[in-house]
């Protein structure tokens, strides 16, 4: 990808096709000129409060989280990407900690300025964009995102990623799950988790993608968009969200004539879910790992190996090892399980204001992950 930061990779796909779809949901749609318009309008907005500042979004998936986002890049702003479903009380204590200047929410907040933001105000927003004067402020090494790590205790933890290492993570996703041109994305995660970014937010614009945003996750409603939207790319994630568009009363009668790459992740998968998808489908699902510290780590492909049950191969300059449980220092044969730690260029550098849990999670070099896996002398990793 020749883009160096996200926002100059959102301008490109403008450039390159501006009447192409960008983004579609019950709401309506935008195509990449109209979402550029909005975007351009928002950021000129936002630009004197937010400039170097963090920036909370607390959005449900939509239109409007897109626009936001991209808005708060080109306003010099750094997006910091918190989970709208967390209860009032988490919510308050991660402003409290980020010291945002502005929050852009469908709702008023009480703790700081709050931009209100829905679909139908980003409609409001669109205009004919001006290129010349939506000029990307950001360079590889300003943060185009902050996202949270829910750890095994306390707080989420803010872990900031500069432009070069979301660059990085889109690069592998890339790697794993090969696309091309005018791909449909369906995406399911929240884009405040480092899967749902992916596969919703950054990834499609690569290609100048489109991405189908449902209002929710409920089995017959995904069949209908899989059936009925021209979806290639399906962001289903892990084993449960699989296993419940199969339980739909639709799925069996349902055609997806477009579909073509499933990516799964956040949990290994049974074997007996690979099996049932694949008979139904006639499509495997390509499983991978990763977190949000460094993602992908490793993933299945056509190109380089799938087995079943894995999480596949390491993604490219991504070294992944297996240390023992006791100090993490010894790197244990082939087949033996202990702790897997990996390190590369997409890794995050810490925790923000946590040097405790930053030491603990970066030693040596490598991001300790915490979970057990295997390499086997192929190189696939088991979780």
């Amino acid at each position: 990808m020749k883009a160096r930061t996200i926002a100059s990779a959102f301008k490109e796909a403008v450039q390159k096709t501006p009447d192409a779809l960008y983004c579609k949901s019950t709401t309506g749609a935008l195509s990449y000129a109209q979402a550029a318009g909005a975007i351009q309008a928002l950021a000129d907005e936002l630009r004197p409060q937010v400039e170097g500042q963090p920036v909370a979004l607390i959005l449900p998936n939509s239109r409007s989280f897109l626009i936001a986002y991209f808005a708060t890049l080109f306003a010099g702003g750094k997006p910091a990407l918190i989970n709208h479903g967390h209860p009032e009380p988490t919510i308050n204590k991660l402003l409290d900690a980020l010291g945002g200047s502005v929050i852009l929410s469908d709702k008023e907040h009480e703790t700081a300025s709050t931009r209100v933001l829905t679909d139908a105000l980003v409609d409001e927003l669109v205009q004919p964009v001006d290129l010349d004067k939506l000029v990307d402020p950001g360079s590889p090494e300003d943060i185009a995102a902050i996202m949270y790590s829910g750890g095994t205790t306390g707080l989420p933890k803010q872990v900031p990623h500069t432009n070069a290492a979301i660059v990085a993570t889109m690069e592998r996703g890339d790697w794993g799950w090969r696309t091309g041109a005018n791909e449909v994305w369906l995406p399911v995660a929240p884009f405040t988790h480092i899967y749902g970014f992916l596969m919703g937010l950054t990834n499609p614009i690569m290609q100048s993608g489109a991405t189908v945003i449902p209002d929710r996750f409920h089995p017959d409603l995904i069949v209908d968009l899989l059936s009925n939207e021209n979806v290639t790319i399906f962001g289903g994630g892990p084993p449960a969200i699989y296993q419940g568009v199969m339980s739909s009363e639709k799925f069996a009668d349902a055609s997806f004539p477009n579909l073509r790459i499933c990516p799964g992740g956040g949990a290994p998968f049974p074997l007996d879910v690979h099996r049932r998808w694949e008979e139904a489908t006639g499509l495997k699902i390509y499983e991978g790992y990763g977190m949000t510290e460094i993602a992908p780590i490793s993933i299945n492909t056509e190109a380089h190996g799938v087995l079943p049950g894995s999480a596949g191969k390491a993604v490219p300059d991504t070294v992944i090892e297996i240390v023992d449980l006791e100090t993490g220092d010894t790197v244990l044969p082939t087949g033996e399980a202990g702790e897997i730690r990996v390190k590369g260029p997409h890794m995050m550098t810490g925790y923000t204001g946590n040097p405790e849990e930053t030491g603990i999670a970066l030693r040596h070099g490598y991001v300790y992950t915490g979970d057990i896996g295997t390499l086997d002398a192929d190189g696939f990793l088991t979780i």
